[in-house]
């Protein structure tokens, strides 16, 4: 209940609970509870990195009263381990475009959010070389692909050239005609 609830947060921030199990959902914006945060434990991979930020935004808060803040990721399953990838991928991704406001020439768009059928029987057999084949496979491809666009952005560069030089020697005939 809201009560039972309310009356947990008090304990946490009073200190006399000393741990708390709760969802990003029931422990997260509005509980301010962070004076005796000394752990945080993530049991499941949130889907955003913004809900890690505010999971573990509340033992790094101003009011905290520990110095050390021990922060601990579970992988309990082989999936686990992709969807902390893929949330970290998330949170890299987000910082080149929006904080560092320095974004690389190109993005590839990667379709990590869907699991390939291949990735997701390898994940399941648990095999950990049978998901590395996989994931090769998926590294060669983008590197094939990463190549292809090489070589068409040569292309164009190089006719690009060409009707600049072309250009160029027009205009140098012009220009040696009104002498």
């Amino acid at each position: 209940t809201e009560k039972a609830r309310e009356s947990a947060i008090q304990k946490l921030k009073t200190g006399e609970a000393l741990f708390a199990i709760g969802g990003t959902k029931t422990l997260g914006t509005g509980v301010n509870a962070q004076k005796h945060i000394i752990g945080i434990h993530h049991l499941d991979v949130p889907w955003k990195p913004a809900d890690i930020e505010q999971r573990e935004g509340r033992g790094w808060r101003a009011g905290n009263l520990n110095k050390e803040l021990q922060i601990v990721k579970y992988v309990a399953q082989p999936l686990d381990q992709f969807f902390w990838g893929l949330v970290g991928r998330k949170a890299k991704f987000i910082k080149d475009i929006v904080v560092d406001k320095n974004p690389p020439r190109e993005m590839v768009e990667e379709d990590d959010e869907s699991i390939s059928p291949d990735r997701l029987a390898a994940l399941a057999s648990g095999d950990p070389r049978k998901l590395e084949k996989v994931n090769l496979e998926y590294e060669v491809k983008k590197l094939s692909d990463s190549y292809r666009r090489h070589e068409n952005e040569q292309r164009r560069l190089k006719k690009s050239l060409e009707k600049a030089t072309e250009q160029t020697t027009v205009v140098q005939e012009k220009i040696k005609q009104t002498k």
